[in-house]
């Protein structure tokens, strides 16, 4: 039975490990798109942008260290601006 339980534990942490990094969804909606980033952590957030015209705004950013570096690099590969500032309103002109 303990050799059982020691395997059943052992699988759950490498299920565990090899889930540390999340991944990354873009949505185009017509006028705007949505960014989903599905960080995969233990709380299972998602971080979200909202991309407009003339802007865009950045809903529930990521928690854990891995989660931000990735959400960061994510958003200078994609020419987003990597200061971007929450919840603030999108304005299409």
């Amino acid at each position: 039975m303990k050799k059982v339980f020691l395997f059943l534990l052992t699988f759950v942490a490498m299920v565990a490990e090899a889930q540390t990094k999340g991944n990354f969804e873009v949505l185009d909606l017509g006028s705007f798109k949505l960014h989903v980033y599905n960080t995969n952590d233990a709380l299972g957030d998602a971080s979200y942008i909202i991309e407009g015209k003339t802007g865009l705004v950045t809903l529930e950013q990521p928690l854990f260290k891995d989660n931000v570096s990735e959400f960061d690099t994510w958003k200078i590969q994609c020419k987003l601006p990597p200061k971007t500032k929450r919840f603030c309103p999108l304005v299409l002109k």
